[in-house]
């Protein structure tokens, strides 16, 4: 159990350099983001694997004599090409609604893979539907896509998902090891537990890190009691990382008198910082060079405009949102 920045990717390398000193067998790290296992590729040796659990996956392919495709858009293209669902050809006054549908349809099919369900039971399509407010009219297309994905799996047409789900559903041959350390793990899905938990040997070793507080992909199928799930089935023993190192003390002590965070603690060199829990956002009241952080993007994008329009410098950085907003 990990609080932010505590430094997990720090303590998880020390851990693995410590274990592979006297240990003979073939363990893996699986990160979430490809930039951080580029970052920590060179920590890598030929009995320890620093992966992400979708680069496992496509190795499978391999293994499994399948040259893969990787399509993104590969829900998309099999609705418009395979289905026959195309808003593109419809008139005008119905093409919009028929583009919310089948993103809709697209983002549903996603949910039944990550979520693990049985997607030929229409009661179970109609909860998960519910669930996630999907809102798709025609449920039995999403089967029909379903059974058309999975096929043209086989053949190694894949996205994303794919990568972890065609595996398991295909009941590949998987490259199994002693040891697993698993970070991020409180946004696992279902599909992404039972995946890595299928590469590592019966008689093997979990860790898996993460902090139950930073659980955030919900909305995209995660479990959001994944980490209590994990720790009891195989029997955890739990080790807490309770220093931040990116937190002024300020910052930590609001959020353990507010009772968001009992356990977290503020590192011995941290600065004092100054926390304001009731603070009016003011175009005219920073400096140039400020930087705001948010969770989520939507909540700036707005005062990004309106800093814009008053003619303040802004810079919006954010893989899918900085050419929205950017000047002087």
């Amino acid at each position: 159990e990990a609080v932010a920045g505590s430094g997990k990717s720090t303590t998880m390398l020390e851990m693995l350099s410590r274990k592979m000193v006297d240990f003979d067998g073939k363990a893996f790290l699986t990160l979430f983001s490809k930039s951080l296992q580029e970052e920590l590729a060179p920590y890598a040796t030929p009995r320890l694997s620093i992966t992400t659990k979708h680069a496992l996956g496509l190795k499978l392919f391999y293994a499994n004599r399948i040259k893969p495709f990787v399509d993104k858009n590969k829900s998309r293209n099999l609705i418009i090409k395979d289905l026959g669902f195309d808003p593109s050809s419809m008139p005008e006054s119905e093409s919009k609604a028929a583009w919310r549908e089948l993103f809709a349809m697209c983002d549903l099919a996603d949910k039944l893979r990550v979520r693990f369900v049985d997607w030929r039971d229409a009661n179970v399509v109609n909860q998960i539907n519910n669930q996630y407010g999907c809102d798709v009219t025609d449920i039995s297309m999403v089967q029909e896509l379903m059974a058309l994905s999975l096929e043209k799996s086989k053949t190694g047409w894949i996205d994303f998902t794919d990568m972890n789900y065609a595996p398991l559903i295909h009941g590949f041959e998987f490259d199994q090891h002693d040891l697993g350390m698993m970070d991020e793990c409180q946004d696992f899905s279902p599909m992404d537990a039972m995946f890595l938990e299928r590469c590592v040997k019966a008689d093997g070793k979990v860790a898996f890190v993460g902090d139950t507080r930073q659980s955030i992909m919900g909305f995209a199928g995660a479990d959001t009691r994944m980490m209590e799930k994990l720790r009891n089935k195989f029997d955890c023993t739990v080790f807490p990382i309770s220093y931040t190192f990116r937190c002024p003390r300020a910052v930590v002590n609001a959020v353990v008198n507010g009772g968001h965070h009992p356990t977290i603690k503020a590192w011995s060199g941290a600065k004092d910082g100054i926390f304001e829990d009731d603070v009016t956002y003011d175009i005219h009241g920073y400096e140039n060079g400020t930087m705001l952080l948010a969770r989520r993007n939507a909540s700036l994008i707005p005062f990004a405009i309106k800093a814009y329009k008053a003619g303040r410098q802004v810079s919006v950085l954010g893989e899918l949102i900085e050419h929205i907003v950017t000047g002087k």
